[in-house]
Parts: C-alpha cells; sequence; structure tokens
C-alpha cells in the first residue's frame, strides 16, 4: 500500500524527496527483518520501483525545460 502511495505522490506531486523518506524506511526495514528473505525481497523491489518512478520523473522534468 505504501508503494502504491508513493508512487502516486511521484506522479501527482513531483516530490522526490518524499520517495527518498520511503526509501530510506524500506532500507530500515530491511535490516531490522533481514532473517525473512521474503521481507528482504519485498521491500528491496519496492525501493527499486521507487528509485526507478522517481529517476524517471525527474529525467523527464529535465527534458521538458
Amino acid at each position: 500500500m505504501a508503494l502504491i502511495v508513493t508512487l502516486a505522490v511521484i506522479v501527482t506531486r513531483k516530490d522526490v524527496a518524499y520517495s527518498l523518506v520511503l526509501v530510506w524506511a524500506l532500507v530500515g526495514i530491511m535490516s531490522k527483518q533481514s532473517e525473512s528473505q521474503t521481507v528482504v525481497l519485498t521491500a528491496a523491489v519496492g525501493i527499486a520501483i521507487i528509485l526507478i518512478a522517481a529517476a524517471t520523473m525527474v529525467i523527464g522534468s529535465r527534458l521538458k525545460q
């Protein structure tokens, strides 16, 4: 659910800082739940999706200028 909200914020508000806060939280979850491979994999996939979306938004906005 947090991933969906973050992607919506990236698309609608173009707020990269918000997405980086969620990446930070997911890294913390990964470090605390390192014994559970399912949690680590899910968090890693979420991080990748968020970073790709944020980078795409930043690059897209730079190209429009």
